[in-house]
């Protein structure tokens, strides 16, 4: 008998989860063009305002003056009839990325039965703006507007005995990386009975629902054979799957009882991290799944690595032709070659401008490329293609103080450079021309442009990066560099570029393990921490020193490999250190002087960083970071920013940190001390913290009660957490994180290698009879080569 109309209870405590919502509407915001005032702006100097909150662009202020959304009635004509079942959440959640700026909007449906009229106490959150109706009269409402930072207000809804309908509209301002959603928690002490009609099988939707939250690659990286995709509850019908990774869908049926399904073969796609995105349908109900991957074929892999700088970048050149996906990227490749392939890239040429033209976020990335072809290789284009290129960067908005209404982000420390690297470029390239965006020439631009350079370079030089050890974001920075290095016609900046580039590779020999950028950072993404062979700075390593590989990041590496740059030599030493004795470097990063610290020998390396978050919120901080003996074991600990797994926010699941502790590092051993006020942890999302660990790849493992055990080859880590261990047995992380519950805790991570602890079974028995104690705030702790070590524990953080 088939099971119609979705029925379920809330308590006290709980969020109402399940609901008929409407697509996403996405309006396009047309704001007026107008420029940024940021008095006083220099390098380095905080986004935020006097008040502490986000600093918005003028486009925001004029979609929150309209108020579009506040002015809105109830919404009759909108179709709320997609059933929204969520994974890994308790709110309604339609987070994503924008990256022209969008009016957005979503409204969602539930029934609540009551027996006699009552008023129902709940919490509202959001990050945007929400309104409440109750049978068609606007109950509660509430507008923090706020970007990506949830705020919450209790309100009371007036229910009548009977059913009632509740509808809720969630609105935004679509702007980049965009948390998108809506909670409402039962504060009553009645449990409430809640209803969709819904015409589907529910029976059958909840069935295809737990064979998807099931689900798991069999493997985090795959390099050759087939990509498998399991699920520990089989279906319990032929069922239908429409599976997307990267710009590849396929279709497949999976049989009745079979918890696996072969997407195909490693090699059909290119290098890279990729989500793939599992949906099925059931009686007109859409469900879907994430899951995330390396792919690195081996058919891709380059065989052979030069001796030399030189050569490798002739090398570097050939793989970005042979083995990485059609690209403006590329093209430009082969314009280095001296081969003019324009009507064969040509769709990549018309995408790359139209975004730059449109002004979509990021482009300053994609403008200083365009210069490079004009620049460099102008002399091949024809005069039809140069007008092409030309016009878009005589019409770019370069910065925050000519006029605009994009979503374009100016602040953060790569960007910034960015922009001014790009304007420096274009306004040399034209000095006469008048721009028509700012009304500046060329030579007006450039000389603006100057001034903020060098001062972002001389910032660098003083202080180092305020991004300290970003695998994500340095690279950006050095596009800049070897941009202006080559490029610029200037004598100052391009000394200032060049010495900022030697600084960079100092900081990358330091932090290098076997290739690998190995230090705790201050930014980094799931598709850095999980993809670890396909990471922007391993090329860029490859090419210096031989170490690393090339994979399908070709930013900057195709432009150093078209420069005559090359790393001081003095720095390889350090760079592909391969002796058991360590080597340890601490330094203060950033003009917040943020301790960063590296202890490597050749067969492991562990950092920590003390980021000025700690105590409070976290962001993409990764802040302690374990490799043992290669790429294959990167091992981390945070408090999940999100319990959405393969979710987008910043911080997220695996990336950044929901509440951030306070790290120590003494040698080999790193502490993470949690102690929260109960107003803080009353707004984390995840309720416990966790250590990212791929048990699979591990020679030996033992976990106990709050101790685990790992050895990779002659490399080995003791984990202790105070509030217990467990191994997650459940998908998609089977066997690849150790979680710990509650928030308040203590962690101790201990890395060593046989020569320096002998054998692994005396590894394991000397740490079970010397638990850390904590005592008069610290964690007190003998270290088997190092003796007693103390570690300042968190004081309880007070809630501001």
């Amino acid at each position: 008998m088939q099971s119609k109309g979705l029925n379920y209870t809330v308590k006290k405590g709980e969020y109402v989860s399940n609901w008929l919502t409407s697509d996403v509407i996405e309006i396009p915001f047309v704001a007026g063009m107008v420029p940024t005032v940021f008095e006083n702006y220099h390098p380095g100097a905080s986004v935020k305002r006097a008040d502490g909150k986000e600093r918005t662009s003028p486009a925001k202020d004029e979609f929150l003056e309209r108020g579009d959304f506040k002015k809105s009635g109830y919404p009759e004509d909108i179709a709320m009839d997609r059933l929204y079942y969520p994974f890994q959440t308790k709110k309604v959640d339609f987070s994503d990325f924008w990256s022209f700026p969008h009016d957005i909007r979503f409204y969602a449906r539930v029934y609540v039965n009551c027996r006699t009229d009552c008023t129902w106490r709940v919490e509202l959150s959001t990050c945007g703006g929400m309104k409440v109706w109750v049978q068609g009269r606007e109950e509660a409402s509430f507008f923090p507007y706020e970007s990506n930072i949830e705020a919450r207000q209790e309100a009371e809804l007036l229910l009548r005995a009977g059913t009632n309908e509740i509808v809720v509209g969630c609105s935004n301002y679509g702007e980049r990386n965009i948390i998108f959603n809506f909670g409402i928690k039962n504060l009553s002490e009645e449990e409430l009975e809640f209803s969709l009609p819904v015409s589907a099988d529910i029976r059958a939707v909840q069935s295809v629902h737990r064979s998807l939250a099931s689900m798991y690659l069999d493997r985090l990286t795959y390099e050759e054979g087939r990509i498998t995709i399991c699920a520990d509850y089989p279906f319990e019908k032929d069922t239908v799957i429409e599976v997307k990774a990267g710009d590849v869908k396929k279709r497949k049926e999976v049989k009745a009882g079979s918890g696996e399904v072969i997407w195909g073969d490693t090699d059909e796609l290119p290098i890279g991290y990729y989500e793939f995105t599992v949906c099925s349908e059931v009686e007109g109900v859409s469900l879907s799944a994430a899951l995330g991957a390396e792919v690195f074929p081996k058919r891709l892999e380059h065989r052979f690595t030069p001796d030399t700088v030189e050569e490798r970048k002739k090398a570097a050149l050939d793989f970005i032709i042979s083995s990485t996906p059609k690209s403006f990227e590329q093209y430009i490749a082969h314009l280095a070659r001296g081969q003019n392939l324009y009507e064969e890239y040509r769709s990549c040429c018309e995408e790359y401008v139209e975004f730059v033209r449109r002004r979509g976020d990021c482009s300053d990335f994609r403008v200083v490329k365009l210069l490079w072809v004009l620049i460099k290789f102008g002399h091949l284009l024809t005069e039809e293609q140069r007008a092409y290129f030309r016009e878009v960067c005589i019409g770019f908005r370069y910065w925050f103080d000519e006029p605009g209404n994009d979503a374009m982000w100016f602040f953060s420390e790569n960007h910034a450079l960015c922009f001014h690297t790009a304007q420096m470029l274009a306004g040399e390239l034209y000095p006469e021309e008048v721009f028509t965006n700012s009304g500046f020439t060329g030579r007006e631009q450039s000389a603006r442009a100057k001034r903020l350079i060098v001062e972002w370079l001389q910032k660098l030089l003083d202080f180092g990066y305020n991004e300290w050890n970003s695998p994500c974001y340095i690279p950006v920075d050095m596009l800049s560099y070897v941009s202006l290095l080559v490029l610029c016609r200037d004598e100052e900046v391009k000394e200032l570029a060049g010495r900022a580039l030697d600084y960079t590779y100092e900081i990358f020999a330091e932090n290098s393990f076997h290739g690998l950028l190995a230090g705790a950072c201050g930014r980094i993404y799931t598709k850095e921490l999980l993809a670890n062979k396909n990471l922007e700075t391993n090329p860029l390593m490859w090419l210096a020193w031989g170490e690393g590989c090339l994979n399908g990041r070709v930013d900057p590496l195709i432009f150093l490999a078209l420069s005559d740059y090359q790393p001081p030599e003095k720095l390889g030493e350090a760079a592909c250190w391969n002796k058991e004795k360590p080597f340890t470097v601490q330094r203060l990063q950033g003009t917040m002087e943020v301790p960063t610290a590296i202890y490597k020998t050749k067969d492991y390396s562990i950092a920590s960083c003390v980021t000025p978050r700690t105590g409070g919120p976290g962001s993409q901080e990764l802040l302690m970071n374990v490799f043992l003996k290669d790429y294959r074991s990167r091992i981390w600990i945070n408090h999940p920013g999100e319990r959405k797994i393969f979710g987008i926010r910043r911080p997220g699941y695996f990336n950044g940190n929901g509440l951030t502790p306070l790290v120590s590092q003494q040698k080999n051993v790193v502490v993470l001390s949690y102690q929260f006020c109960d107003k803080l942890l009353d707004y984390a999302e995840a309720d416990f913290t966790h250590m990212f660990c791929d048990m699979s790849v591990c020679d030996e493992t033992e976990v106990g009660e709050h101790w685990a055990f790992l050895r990779r080859g002659d490399a080995y880590l003791a984990v202790y957490a105070q509030n217990g261990l467990s191994v997650n047995r459940k998908p998609p992380l089977t066997e690849k994180e150790l979680l710990s519950p509650g928030i308040n805790t203590n962690w101790l991570v201990k890395a060593a290698s046989r020569s320096e602890a002998g054998d692994f079974k005396s590894f394991i028995a000397w740490h079970l009879a010397h638990t850390p104690v904590k005592e008069k705030g610290k964690l007190v702790f003998r270290d088997m080569t190092y003796g007693q070590m103390e570690f300042e524990t968190m004081k309880e953080t007070v809630y501001v």
